[in-house]
């Protein structure tokens, strides 16, 4: 597989295979593109090969291809326009690529970049460091001005030097980017040249004299907190920018001349004259470190009931279904009391001792819940202590051994007595 060049076309003869069947020889040339936004790829030029080759085959099919492209393609050499699809007319406001065939590339620039737009492709002609993007000013039929860029490939063939130019309009961006230019300029004279005034209260908050802020118009911006920097000069910057709002208000931090963290409500009113313009900037600067202490307390109070209430509920059903056991245990032996008429005595007496100690169990549970609400309320003392595991389990067995005996299930523990545990 042949490597193809980014930079210089590659030449290369290759085998087709057409759509029917027929192979044939040819000679393709890849022409490397870059283009914003699209990557990278290669424009393709095929020449059927033939005992007789035509020397005007190749021209035909690159200007078949030129005519098929949506971009805007044009070769040049010494400064001269060799070929040019319609796409790269239209941008400069002819009809037909074939009009600007001969023509002086520099006729399609304005007077203002003509010197740099030569400089640029003398470098490009002469293969020495140039970008391979380039902006200037383009000057259309009817001589009107756009902004246009053009993404170059320079080759070389017949010992000829050639430049292909993939063309684009930018004026909209660069409209754009100059609005946003002189937006921001326009903000940061607004913001240095409005005459500024600060309470008491304003140092009181912020540790700074008024000669502070008045040396420094910048001194407040400098004291939000990095966190919060970027959404409120956004907000500060939309209210400049408004032609509607007069008003606004923003919550943020600042860090003052201690190095301590200050929450502020900044409310703000601005003054303009009667066009529009911008004659003065009203603030007011409260401390709401206090109401932001409460609200914090107030969501975290919040998300701690929410959390002991989702416990509560775990709790309650946890302990709801435990209770099913030690009754399961003394239906199963009130049943076998009240239907088994062949008990006898000791049987008897023990299926009562089974429903005594299910009972028990039972009370220890409620009594569990009642201590656990209790606990949680802060009505009891936590006091773990250390008992024998043999002794739980075995009256773990105890409560549910009716219900296993009606079930026919035998249940022994493998634990004996003496393992303590810390509960």
């Amino acid at each position: 597989m042949k490597s193809f060049d980014k930079i210089q076309p590659t030449n290369v003869e290759l085998p087709i295979k057409t759509k029917n069947g027929v192979n044939f020889n040819s000679r393709v040339v890849f022409f490397p593109y870059r283009e914003k936004g699209n990557g990278e790829g290669f424009y393709c030029y095929i020449t059927k090969l033939s005992e007789e080759e035509k020397p005007d085959e190749a021209e035909i099919l690159y200007n078949l291809l030129f005519d098929a492209s949506q971009d805007g393609i044009a070769v040049e050499s010494d400064g001269k326009i060799v070929i040019a699809n319609d796409s790269f007319a239209k941008i400069f406001g002819y009809d037909k690529g074939d009009f600007l065939a001969e023509k002086d590339l520099l006729d399609l620039v304005s007077n203002d970049d003509i010197l740099k737009v030569a400089e640029y492709f003398r470098l490009k002609e002469q293969g020495k460091n140039a970008p391979d993007r380039f902006e200037f000013l383009g000057r259309k039929k009817d001589n009107t001005h756009f902004y246009t860029e053009l993404s170059i490939s320079a080759f070389k063939a017949n010992n000829k030097n050639y430049i292909v130019m993939v063309t684009r309009d930018i004026t909209e961006r660069k409209r754009a980017q100059k609005a946003i230019r002189e937006s921001e300029e326009k903000y940061r004279n607004i913001t240095e040249n409005i005459p500024i005034f600060y309470t008491a209260a304003v140092e009181k908050i912020t540790g700074y004299t008024q000669a502070d802020f008045i040396s420094d118009s910048k001194l407040f911006l400098k004291l939000i907190h990095p966190d919060d920097f970027a959404e409120a000069k956004k907000r500060l910057s939309n209210l400049l920018r408004s032609e509607t709002l007069s008003t606004s208000e923003m919550e943020f931090r600042i860090i003052n001349k201690h190095g301590s963290i200050v929450w502020v409500r900044n409310k703000i009113t601005l003054q303009r004259s009667s066009s529009g313009d911008l004659r003065k900037v009203y603030g007011l600067v409260s401390d709401i470190s206090l109401y932001k202490k409460a609200e914090a307390e107030l969501r975290k109070s919040t998300d701690d009931l929410m959390k002991l209430n989702e416990t509560k509920d775990r709790f309650i059903s946890i302990i709801s279904h435990d209770l099913r056991t030690p009754f399961s245990s003394i239906l199963g032996f009130t049943d076998l009391l009240a239907n088994d008429e062949g008990l006898s005595n000791d049987e008897r007496k023990q299926y009562v001792k089974y429903i005594q100690e299910s009972s028990k169990s039972m009370l220890s549970l409620v009594n569990s819940l009642l201590d656990w609400t209790r606990l949680q309320t802060g009505r009891i003392k936590f006091e773990p202590e250390r008992m024998d595991a043999g002794i739980l389990i075995d009256k773990s067995i105890t409560s549910v051994s009716g219900e296993a005996m009606r079930k026919g299930v035998e249940i022994y523990s493998t634990i004996g007595r003496g393992k303590n545990i810390f509960v």
